[in-house]
């Protein structure tokens, strides 16, 4: 399903979120956020860039850009809000493709590193919390058969999993074009063929091919359309003959040496400024 062309099932665009199997089997989901590498508590400003890019912003290991104003998240600064290089790749929060929003907390892997409760069970991926209460979406990773649950979340054939994704849930949780409510994105735009699950705690740039395959929730895919000048997950830029990424009027966005012109509660993501998750 294709929906409005700033991301999400609701219409509304930016990933936000990621959580994933921790090392004894089961999924991490996320809570609260804690300081990230190199933050300082508290932090606000301009919001950083959008996810992909490279244009600008870019620093040696550890070093702060000029141009750049770190981005708290709930009270507290990440690292990928606090205009560091953090992982060494010269590129600084998201202008890291491996940060999804200033709230995350890593930026060498795609999901965020925050801790959470330890279930099998997900909730929508990309809101910044860890409960399906608010938002109404409920998946399991023992129902891909993908598997990309190790352990007691390996692929359960005789589970019941919701396909359909209720009304709150799709107004509630903004997947980018190209992924589900639940974290598994197509990252055509890395060449890599099918869909990965960002939740995988091991994913980054560097070991691709080893990244959890998954099975997109049919009930809340929100498809990518360049035809229609949307920016794909991973997408630095709007496709070839589009000047910009299509957006709601008014909120295409920019971005430049590390800062992008969305406002103080907002970052620029697939070339449209989104909420943050945390306020």
């Amino acid at each position: 399903m294709t929906t409005l062309p700033t991301g999400g099932p609701s219409g509304s665009s930016g990933p936000t979120d990621s959580r994933g199997p921790t090392e004894g089997g089961e999924t991490t989901t996320t809570g609260a956020p804690t300081s990230g590498s190199g933050g300082a508590a508290g932090a606000t400003g301009a919001v950083e860039s959008s996810i992909g890019g490279t244009a600008g912003g870019t620093t040696n290991a550890g070093e702060v850009d000029g141009n750049c104003a770190p981005k708290g998240c709930g009270g507290q600064v990440q690292a990928c809000g606090d205009c560091l290089d953090n992982d060494g790749d010269g590129a600084i929060d998201l202008d890291d493709p491996e940060c999804l929003s200033p709230c995350d907390a890593r930026e060498d892997v795609f999901a965020t590193g925050s801790a959470g409760g330890k279930s099998c069970a997900l909730d929508c991926f990309w809101d910044g919390d860890a409960g399906p209460g608010d938002d109404g979406c409920r998946w399991d990773l023992r129902c891909d058969p993908a598997r990309p649950g190790p352990g007691k979340c390996a692929y359960d054939p005789d589970r019941d999993c919701p396909a359909e994704q209720g009304a709150e849930c799709l107004v509630a949780c903004r997947a980018p074009n190209g992924c589900d409510c639940f974290g598994c994105c197509s990252l055509a735009a890395f060449g890599l063929d099918g869909a990965v699950y960002l939740g995988d705690p091991d994913c980054s740039l560097a070991n691709l091919d080893e990244c959890a395959q998954c099975t997109k929730n049919p009930g809340c895919e929100n498809s990518c359309r360049p035809d229609l000048c949307e920016v794909c997950f991973g997408e630095s830029a709007p496709p070839p003959g589009c000047a910009e990424a299509a957006c709601p009027e008014g909120q295409e966005c920019v971005t430049a040496g590390g800062g992008s012109d969305c406002g103080q509660d907002m970052f620029c993501a697939a070339g449209c400024c989104a909420p943050l998750p945390w306020g």
